[in-house]
C-alpha cells in the first residue's frame, strides 16, 4: 500500500520536530489550494506558524527560569 501525499508530508514532519507545523498542515492546506498559493507562500506560511510556536516556549522557559516575583 502506498502513502499520499498528505499522509507522506505528516510522517516527515514529526521526526523533524515539527510538530506545530504537523498539527496546522491540513489547516492550513485547504485554503492554501483553494485560493492558489505557490508552493514556496505555503511553506513560509506553514513554518511562520512552527517558529512563532517555537518563539512563544522559549520565551516561556526563559519567564520560568528567570523566576520573577
Amino acid at each position: 500500500m502506498s502513502l499520499t501525499s498528505e499522509e507522506k508530508a505528516t510522517a516527515g514532519l514529526q521526526p523533524l520536530g515539527l510538530l506545530t507545523a504537523e498539527a496546522q498542515l491540513d489547516s492550513v492546506a485547504q485554503p492554501a489550494a483553494a485560493q492558489g498559493w505557490s508552493y514556496s507562500h505555503f511553506l513560509g506560511y506553514l513554518l511562520e506558524g512552527e517558529l512563532e510556536q517555537r518563539h512563544r516556549r522559549t520565551v516561556e522557559l526563559h519567564l520560568q527560569f528567570a523566576r520573577f516575583p
